[in-house]
């Protein structure tokens, strides 16, 4: 069960596609990667992000990240996200299924012989 959190204050983040406003988190659970909501400052872009992508944004006031040490580029690797991965098998599947014209021409064989006697419910 997923959880979204509507963030109520201004947190930047450094993300993958450069500095964005952070709006909602989704909690995905014990066995799902956090998921971020943002806005992407240079394109207006609205984009998600798993949590090992994004990084708090500098504040020096804090001194959080004053050194100016570059951040390791993110691996490209598909999404840990639970539900982008089931979104995917399910779209995969559903591709995998016959069109609505290839069903109604099928043709379904049931095992029941002829003379078998019909139970009729009591």
């Amino acid at each position: 069960m997923s959880t979204i959190h509507e963030l109520q204050q201004h947190l930047w983040l450094d993300t993958p596609r450069g500095m964005a406003l952070a709006k909602f988190l989704v909690d995905h659970g014990i066995d799902g990667d956090n998921e971020w909501i943002c806005i992407v400052n240079e394109t207006g872009e609205i984009w998600s992000f798993d949590n090992s992508d994004v990084r708090a944004a500098k504040n020096i006031t804090i001194g959080r990240r004053v050194d100016e040490k570059p951040l390791p580029k993110a691996p490209s690797r598909p999404p840990r996200s639970m539900g982008r991965l089931l979104r995917k098998e399910a779209m995969s599947f559903l591709q995998g299924l016959p069109d609505a014209t290839e069903v109604t021409n099928m043709t379904v064989s049931l095992d029941v012989e002829p003379d078998d006697p019909v139970e009729e419910p009591e």
